[in-house]
């Protein structure tokens, strides 16, 4: 969507109309300043369950398919996909603020406020609780921001075992660590991942 491309604008009294071109992909991807920004919404009545939340239907207005009402005790858990390990938008659309638990941090979201959360790259198992709300989804964006981020060459690294660089065209710095696992006792020292818990 390019809320930048207005066409000119007409007074009707004391009105004004605005012609808006909206930019929407054949797969629902909108459009942002003639680039895409991908973006996923997880229902919320789809979601993996635990305790006995109750499903509210009244309002499924559009492709929503309702919402699911938390109570304490109560939890939703999604998946969650990242096409990279980087920091994404994550925003829970509910009635009420909700707890959400990701990589073993908890941070307290409110209704359809932003988040930036590090996800990693494929499957990220997000699961939200609340005193009583009703949440209708997890909605997820970004193209990914390595902001915050520290990433070390496995060049750097020290090496024990039977592990060993080789040369890789699909690495940054040109190599890899390769014969990982090949010896009871094969540590590699050094980390890369979030500098700061899992949200910012």
């Amino acid at each position: 969507m390019d809320a930048a491309e207005q066409g000119p604008a007409q007074r009707e009294g004391d009105q004004v109309v605005v012609e808006l071109r909206l930019r929407v992909g054949p797969d629902g991807t909108l459009f942002r300043r003639g680039r895409a920004v991908p973006a996923a919404r997880y229902e919320a009545t789809l979601a993996d369950i635990g305790g006995t939340p109750s499903y509210d239907y009244s309002s499924s207005a559009g492709v929503d398919t309702g919402a699911l009402v938390l109570r304490s005790g109560d939890k939703a858990v999604f998946d969650v996909y990242a096409p990279r390990d980087d920091y994404f938008t994550v925003v829970p659309q509910a009635t009420a603020p909700v707890r959400l638990a990701l990589h073993g941090e908890t941070v307290t979201a409110q209704p359809g406020k932003p988040l930036r959360l590090y996800l990693v790259a494929g499957n990220n198992r997000a699961t939200l609780t609340a005193r009583h709300a009703a949440v209708r989804s997890l909605d997820v964006s970004g193209n990914g921001s390595t902001t915050g981020t520290l990433s070390y060459e496995t060049a750097s690294a020290t090496l024990a075992g039977g592990a060993a660089l080789v040369d890789s065209p699909y690495a940054s710095g040109g190599s890899a660590i390769g014969s990982l696992g090949n010896s009871p006792a094969t540590p590699v020292a050094g980390h890369g991942g979030p500098r700061q818990p899992c949200h910012r």
